[in-house]
């Protein structure tokens, strides 16, 4: 399954910090490749911003998975992802995610994608594999087990 992270754009895009961002995203692209991918979800200006923000995108390919879509909050509200990215003093909206990063830009999203890279090696690394071994659970639904015993 490939790992969904929503980043509010508003919060990045025309700021003085944006090439930290992109740097922080190409980064996590090399360090853990195919494993993810962005959603930007832009929530004020509309179809300008969006405009702005996928000129960004356009700059920076070498930064960006294949999968990468730039959406109207209202149409990414509903779903459900893998790490959400924002400044929860300025957005009080619900949202659906498994992982948050929260806090005041640039902090937040550089923050995001060091959890992801170290997500990522963490699953993919030895020490997972040790500690999920060990002993196996006694399964007794099946129609053979005798319940007498």
């Amino acid at each position: 399954m490939i790992h969904t992270i929503r980043l509010d754009a508003d919060t990045f895009i025309g700021k003085s910090y944006e090439e930290m961002i992109w740097d922080a995203i190409k980064n996590a692209k090399i360090a853990c490749p195919n494993e993810f991918k962005i959603c930007f979800c832009v929530t004020e200006g509309g179809p300008k911003m969006i405009k702005k923000v996928s000129e960004a995108a356009q700059t920076h390919l070498e930064a960006l998975q294949f999968k990468t879509t730039i959406k109207l909050w209202e149409n990414c509200k509903k779903e459900f992802v893998f790490l959400d990215v924002y400044d929860d003093a300025k957005d009080t909206r619900t949202r659906q995610f498994r992982f948050a990063s929260r806090g005041t830009a640039p902090g937040n999203i550089i923050g995001a994608f060091n959890f992801l890279v170290e997500h990522h090696k963490f699953i993919r690394g030895k020490e997972h594999e040790i500690l999920a071994k060990g002993k196996k659970q006694k399964r007794n639904d099946s129609i053979d087990y005798d319940y007498n015993k």
